[in-house]
């Protein structure tokens, strides 16, 4: 009997309600990971800010319905530099992290991740699906 009425509940789920009055909700995810370089602790933070000014307004361009930045997350790391004979040549800061943002829809988030990577972006894409009563 279970069996027999499961695809029934699947169909149910796929839109939207469940039996209880129960809907599923789904959260999309999207992560774009950068690795930069500057000069300076300055120069790396408004890299930083203009990664995320650049994604925001390529999402702009692409009318997504809905795309709010969830979260940043950055490292700056100094890297002091010499030369082959010892002496020093002076200081790069490598630049790392990454910003997630939240989408309301997967296809809209898939063509997205798409276009990130076609702009040679690092992006990951997660989607989950939970019961919201």
């Amino acid at each position: 009997m279970l069996l027999a009425a499961a695809p029934a509940y699947a169909e149910k789920m796929a839109n939207g309600k469940a039996e209880d009055g129960c809907s599923m909700q789904t959260q999309v995810n999207l992560q774009v990971s950068y690795n930069l370089k500057a000069n300076s602790f300055a120069e790396a933070q408004k890299l930083i800010a203009d990664q995320n000014a650049k994604i925001q307004q390529m999402a702009g361009q692409q009318k997504l319905t809905e795309f709010k930045l969830q979260s940043e997350n950055s490292n700056i790391n100094n890297q002091p530099n010499y030369n082959p004979d010892g002496s020093f040549s002076g200081v790069t800061y490598q630049v790392s992290g990454s910003l997630s943002y939240v989408l309301s829809d997967n296809t809209e988030a898939s063509k997205f991740a798409d276009f990130l990577t076609a702009q040679k972006m690092q992006v990951s894409l997660n989607s989950s699906t939970y019961r919201n009563c």
